[in-house]
């Protein structure tokens, strides 16, 4: 069996909360656009130093979201990936 990676096919929105980012989502989904029906919302935040090998350039991901046709599965911490 072949596939697309769905990583190689992302899409960057912002939203103002994570309620209007699962509704679109959920639109997105319902509209058949997902590989796998589900998708992510990722919470970024800005860093407030960045460390000598920083990789995140100032973001990084705070909080994963997984959204299927239903709405939110799962949901997980990130862990900080910042050296000091």
């Amino acid at each position: 069996m072949d596939y697309v990676e769905p990583s190689d096919y992302l899409t960057g929105k912002k939203f103002q909360g994570i309620v209007e980012a699962e509704d679109w989502l959920k639109t997105e989904i319902a509209a058949m656009k997902t590989v796998f029906g589900c998708g992510t919302i990722r919470k970024l935040e800005s860093v407030s130093r960045r460390c000598r090998y920083c990789t995140c350039r100032g973001v990084k991901a705070v909080h994963d979201y997984t959204v299927d046709d239903t709405g939110i599965v799962e949901d997980e911490v990130m862990e900080d990936e910042c050296c000091d």
